[in-house]
């Protein structure tokens, strides 16, 4: 490969941009030398000097690393960071600088940590949660959106030279219906019912004393007096309202004097079904 491409001298006589010829010509020399497959560029501002929302030289930049890729038949993947989000999740749109990085790029992924409110509703331990996170598909021009979330997990590995390492693994979010069965549900509608019978109809809300979650939290044997316990019983029972096994009505409150959500069963579960 020449001291500096083409393509890259025309784009950088508008941009102001200097390749490091030196470096791309030892990049192409290298990644088939090695049998380098996939090379990553992280993070990517530390691989250039130039105005990352300068639009033009961002595109210079990106047709060199694309003519790197093409003459190592290597895939090369950017690692760019995102601005502040003022704790939302980050999207394609988060990404800082110049938007014509995600214009020229082929494929791009954007990376969210699992929050703590959202592992509190799996059932997921807050330590662990800080090493789980979701990869979002965030230019989806490849094949069709995943149909459900990606999950991955960084896992510490003990190399053989002692040092500890971070590996990402595959990871599969918990169910919150995990060891719940049918005769669970049952069990439920049984509560629900027999509270009606004595008229303390449960409530829908989990601020209420007369919380639907507490008895079934009892028979289910999962403490709620932990966020985790709590965020899972809520998941169940709102799973069961949308399935029917249970279902939402409101009535009057003497005490009160206005209308409040309870639950009475839904569609009674049958034998065959449990």
């Amino acid at each position: 490969m020449g001291s500096t491409s083409p393509r890259l001298r025309a784009a950088c006589s508008s941009t102001l941009v200097l390749p490091n010829a030196k470096l791309v010509e030892y990049l192409c020399k290298k990644i088939p030398e090695k049998q380098i497959g996939c090379v990553f560029i992280d993070p990517f501002v530390g691989a250039h000097s130039i105005n990352e929302n300068d639009n033009m030289a961002v595109n210079a930049i990106v047709a060199e690393i694309r003519s790197v890729a093409d003459e190592t038949k290597s895939a090369i993947g950017l690692v760019h960071h995102i601005r502040k989000g003022n704790g939302e999740d980050a999207s394609i749109d988060s990404v800082r600088g110049a938007g014509s990085l995600i214009g020229a790029a082929r494929a791009a992924r954007v990376i969210n940590r699992m929050s703590a409110d959202d592992a509190a509703k799996l059932g997921i331990d807050e330590a662990e949660a800080r090493s789980i996170f979701r990869v979002d598909d965030g230019k989806a021009n490849l094949a069709p959106p995943a149909a459900s979330a990606v999950y991955r997990k960084m896992e510490g590995v003990k190399i053989d030279n002692g040092e500890w390492i971070g590996v990402c693994i595959p990871y599969t979010l918990p169910d919150a219906f995990d060891d719940i069965s049918g005769k669970d549900a049952k069990a439920a509608q049984k509560i629900v019912a027999n509270a009606h019978t004595d008229g303390e109809p449960l409530r829908e809300s989990s601020q209420s004393k007369n919380w639907v979650g507490v008895p079934i939290a009892d028979m289910l044997g999962i403490d709620i007096s932990e966020k985790k316990g709590k965020a899972k019983v809520s998941s169940i029972v709102k799973m069961w309202i949308k399935t029917n096994v249970l279902a939402v009505e409101r009535i009057t409150d003497p005490k009160k004097a206005r209308d409040v959500p309870v639950i009475v069963v839904g569609e009674w579960i049958n034998g065959d079904e449990v």
